[in-house]
């Protein structure tokens, strides 16, 4: 079962495993990951430790866009910063004029990995 609905609500469905790099989600999380992924109107996260399927509807960049519009309809120009640690973060920061990346965090980690003399 992929999805639950309770009182006419979706339900999030996420799989993690102790281990944080994710490793041991293995060929088990690549199926699951895999299936998932053909299914309509979900989306897949999979970063880290983690593994989630979500309602397509359910999108924090969309959110930030969506209140941001109404911030600034109501109060006028604004500076928005956003906060995330995980690489699925990154769409919402990216709707904020600013960013912030914690240290030691997955979405730090990829990024200097990227940035790395080679």
């Amino acid at each position: 079962v992929y999805r639950q609905v309770v009182d006419e609500r979706t339900a999030e469905v996420c799989v993690k495993h102790v281990d944080p790099e994710g490793r041991e989600l293995g060929e088990g999380g690549d199926e699951l990951e895999a299936a998932w992924a053909s299914l309509d109107g979900v989306r897949v996260y999979r970063n880290g430790n983690n593994l989630a399927l979500l309602p397509a509807a359910v999108d924090k960049a969309r959110a930030v866009a969506w209140l941001r519009a109404r911030l600034v309809d109501r109060l006028g120009p604004l500076m928005t910063v956003g906060v995330g640690d995980s690489t699925t973060d990154y769409a919402f920061m990216a709707a904020c004029d600013f960013y912030v990346v914690p240290a030691g965090s997955q979405l730090d980690g990829r990024v200097a990995r990227a940035t790395a003399a080679p």
